[in-house]
């Protein structure tokens, strides 16, 4: 070939060098300008041998369209306040200065915070009107305490009605009132809709089998604080009493 420029380099990089037949499309043109430090490019038909490996390699390695990412959600926790003048006759609130009860919720579920002071003998619905939103799924439980040695079993529930106070003497169709001058904590969490049972996906207590007991352990777990109760010994007990699907 005459008149021709030929970079051995570059045709040793291209794996061109043991193809001579290929030449005659390799051939001389004015010097391209210093791009990314390269000067004098070789050509390759009408286009430059670097660009057409770069050109090769953007087609093998094509990358996907990115997609439009959808906007997490972030829930809301709605905030709900019952002034304490809806408190029921001989009820008064722990902290005389403080306005109002205050009730989180977020989505389904209901946090709350009482304290209260029973100026006289009580037994009954706590507020005059208890807000729809904060409507218990199914009649809920309290967990009480009081400060006084007064030895009641004080016992209480939640309701569309509200919170419902008073003293066990027995059964628990067999309620009277809670002694006067008695101050008492009630605090929560509850449900205003049914939330699934969640089942274990994993050995949770690593004794070989995922059962009732790894359910109970993923139930029991609220906001990453984990409740113990001894219901989980007298469960894992009768779990290996009952073995695989034998009664006992």
């Amino acid at each position: 070939m005459s008149n021709v420029y030929i970079d051995e380099a570059l045709l040793d990089a291209a794996c061109l060098s043991e193809f001579p037949e290929l030449y005659a499309y390799i051939h001389e043109r004015d010097p391209k300008r210093i791009i990314d430090g390269i000067v004098n490019q070789i050509v390759v038909g009408p286009q430059y041998l670097q660009d057409q490996v770069k050109d090769n390699d953007d087609k093998l390695h094509v990358q996907p369209a990115p997609q439009p990412i959808a906007p997490i959600e972030i829930p809301q926790v709605q905030i709900f306040k019952i002034p304490k003048s809806q408190l029921a006759a001989n009820c008064q609130m722990y902290n005389p200065a403080e306005e109002y009860f205050y009730f989180y919720k977020l989505r389904n579920k209901v946090v709350y915070n009482i304290g209260l002071y029973l100026s006289n003998d009580f037994m009954g619905f706590i507020f005059s009107n208890f807000p729809e939103e904060l409507w218990p799924f199914s009649k809920h439980a309290l967990v009480l305490g009081d400060d006084v040695g007064h030895k009641q079993n004080v016992m209480g529930y939640i309701s569309e009605k509200g919170f419902y106070l008073g003293v066990s003497i027995g059964s628990v169709d067999q309620v009277t009132s809670i002694k006067g001058k008695t101050h008492i904590a009630i605090a929560g969490v509850y449900y205003t809709d049914y939330e699934p049972l969640k089942r274990a996906t994993t050995d949770v207590n690593a004794d070989g089998k995922i059962n009732i007991v790894d359910d109970w352990y993923v139930n029991s777990i609220i906001d990453g604080l984990k409740s113990v109760s001894w219901v989980q010994d007298a469960v894992q007990k009768q779990t290996e009493v009952i073995g695989d699907g034998v009664q006992p």
